[in-house]
C-alpha cells in the first residue's frame, strides 16, 4: 500500500464515523472533512500541504448511473446514482428478476448516502444482512466521470470484521441479465496458474514509483485483477494467446484517477508461469517488473 493510500485509509476510517449506520445524520460537507483531515494540513487524497493560495476550481463530473465496485472483499457491490440525488445499492450484484428473493432485497440492498465535492466523492451503503453490514467508499472521479478510485471500507457486525482496502468503481450498463459487469472468459490455464499461489513481481532497481526490492502482489478477484498494481474489473480485461503458448492478460487502459494508480497492465505468462508485468502510470511512464 502506497503512503497516499495509507493516508487515505486512515482518514477514511475516521471520516466514516460521520456516516452512521442507518444514515441517522447528514454528513458534513467534504470541504470541512478536508479541513479536519489532520494536524499536518495534508490533503487526504493527494497528500500535498495546504496553502493560502486559492486552488484552481476542479470541474464536477456527473456520477449519475450504474456502478460496480472492485476491491478484495467487497463482494461484487453495485450502486446506482440518480440525477435527483437518490441512490440505491446491493452487496453482491443486482437481484435476479427471474428468481426474485425478497430476503436478499430486504437484507442486502438499500439506500446509498453520497456527497460529492468536484472530483472527490464519498458514499455509504448500510445493510442489515449478516447482523449488519456497512460499506463505504471515498475517492476521486476521473475527469470524464467514467471511473472512480480510492479506498473502500467494510464493517460487518457478526462476526466482527473491519477492513479498509484500495479499490475501483466503474460504470457499466445494467440489464436484467447482468448483476455485475461481465467480460471475456479467462483462459482456464491462466486461472489455474493464478490460483495456485499469489503472483508477485519486484524490481532490482528504483523505477519511478517502484522501490528496489519491493514486492508487488497481483490478486485475481471476481475474475478481475486487484492488488498493489491497481484494480481492474473483468470487463476491463482482454487476453492475448499467441501460437507459441505464451499468454498476456491486458488490463486497461483505464481513465486516470489517482496519481499512484496504474492505468494499464500487461501481465505476461510463459508456459503458464508469470514472466513479467508491464505497468503504465498516469504520468505516461512505463515500467517493467519481474517475478
Amino acid at each position: 500500500m502506497t503512503p497516499d493510500t495509507q493516508r487515505l485509509a486512515t482518514w477514511l476510517s475516521t471520516s466514516l464515523l460521520l456516516f452512521a449506520v442507518g444514515c441517522e445524520a447528514e454528513p458534513e460537507p467534504l470541504t470541512q472533512w478536508w479541513a479536519n483531515a489532520g494536524a499536518s494540513g495534508a490533503h487526504p487524497i493527494t497528500g500535498s500541504s495546504g496553502s493560502s493560495a486559492q486552488p484552481t476550481p476542479t470541474p464536477t463530473p456527473s456520477v449519475s448511473g450504474v456502478w460496480a465496485i472492485l476491491a478484495k472483499d467487497m463482494d461484487g457491490t453495485v450502486v446506482e446514482f440518480e440525477a435527483n440525488g437518490t441512490s440505491t445499492g446491493c452487496q453482491a450484484g443486482w437481484p435476479d428478476p427471474k428468481f426474485p428473493d425478497p430476503r436478499y432485497v430486504e437484507e442486502f440492498c438499500g439506500p446509498v448516502s453520497r456527497v460529492q465535492d468536484a472530483d472527490h466523492i464519498a458514499f455509504d451503503l448500510p445493510l442489515t444482512g449478516f447482523g449488519g453490514l456497512h460499506y463505504g467508499f471515498d475517492g476521486t472521479v476521473s475527469a470524464g466521470g467514467e471511473r472512480m478510485a480510492g479506498v473502500h471500507h467494510i464493517i460487518s457486525g457478526n462476526p466482527p470484521y473491519d477492513a479498509v482496502q484500495p479499490g475501483a468503481v466503474i460504470r457499466y450498463e445494467r440489464d436484467n441479465s447482468r448483476g455485475f459487469p461481465v467480460g471475456e472468459d479467462w483462459p482456464a490455464a491462466a486461472l489455474d496458474a493464478w490460483r495456485r499461489a499469489p503472483l508477485s513481481v519486484t524490481t532490482e532497481t528504483q523505477q519511478g514509483p517502484f522501490a528496489a526490492g519491493q514486492r508487488y502482489e497481483l490478486i485475481e478477484t471476481w475474475h478481475g485483477v486487484t492488488g498493489d498494481l491497481g484494480e481492474f474489473l473483468r470487463s476491463e480485461l482482454s487476453f492475448d494467446t499467441p501460437a507459441d503458448g505464451s499468454l498476456t492478460v491486458h488490463a486497461g487502459p483505464v481513465p486516470k484517477t489517482l496519481a499512484d494508480r496504474p492505468v494499464r497492465l500487461a501481465i505476461r505468462f510463459q508456459n503458464m508461469a508469470l514472466a513479467e508485468v508491464e505497468v503504465e502510470m498516469p504520468s505516461g511512464g512505463i515500467f517493467l517488473l519481474k517475478p
